[in-house]
């Protein structure tokens, strides 16, 4: 008998082709894993203007060819996230996030799993217009890289007024967390500072 590839396979493939080039679109690199992955397809490096920075994120892809996502709205969809996945990813060191990639109309959309804290919580729930992964992303993608303690930031580091522009659409952390998700760029002030004071 022949050798042949699955349908499940090609589609497969071509998700995670078509997310590598959406990642370099949105201006970041991304790295595909050998063919012994178990549930992280790709490391995307978050770049500021072509810079690399050294702040990974792990990305699964989940392809499908066409067809309609759990609960499919015109305002969004949700998705079951396996629980053989779930283990997996919840054990990681890096930041994951789960993009979803339909060949049919060449959507791309994403999620942080940073939240899945328990198996009750295995259903993402995707808001189409806010969920897409483009340009639009980019910030909210960074942010997930900041660590609570800032990536070098003391715990006692603050902005002074004018360094940090804050979004209020953004998701925050606790108060307390002087570098959280508003302010991704906070490790670039903590470098300024250094340099300053040298």
């Amino acid at each position: 008998m022949n050798k042949k590839i699955t349908a499940s396979q090609r589609i497969g493939e071509i998700g995670e082709k078509a997310a590598n080039l959406q990642f370099l679109r949105i201006g970041f690199q991304f790295d595909g894993r050998s063919r012994l992955e178990a549930g992280i397809d790709g490391i995307a490096e978050v770049m500021d203007d072509d810079q690399p920075t050294a702040k990974m994120i792990a990305v699964q892809v989940k392809a499908t060819e066409s067809g309609s996502y759990a609960g499919e709205t015109d305002a969004g969809f949700t998705y079951r996230v396996r629980a053989s996945d779930f283990d997996y990813w919840r054990g990681s060191n890096l930041p994951v996030i789960l993009v979803l990639y339909r060949q049919s109309d060449d959507t791309f959309f994403w999620k942080s799993l940073e939240n899945l804290v328990g198996e009750a919580e295995r259903t993402l729930l995707f808001d189409k217009e806010r969920d897409v992964l483009d340009g639009r992303a980019k910030d909210r993608l960074a942010a997930l890289t900041v660590a609570k303690q800032g990536h070098g930031c003391e715990g006692s580091f603050q902005p002074h007024e004018g360094e940090l522009e804050l979004h209020p659409d953004e998701p925050t952390l606790a108060d307390s967390d002087p570098c959280s998700p508003k302010g991704w760029r906070c490790f670039e002030i903590c470098a300024r500072r250094s340099q300053s004071e040298q």
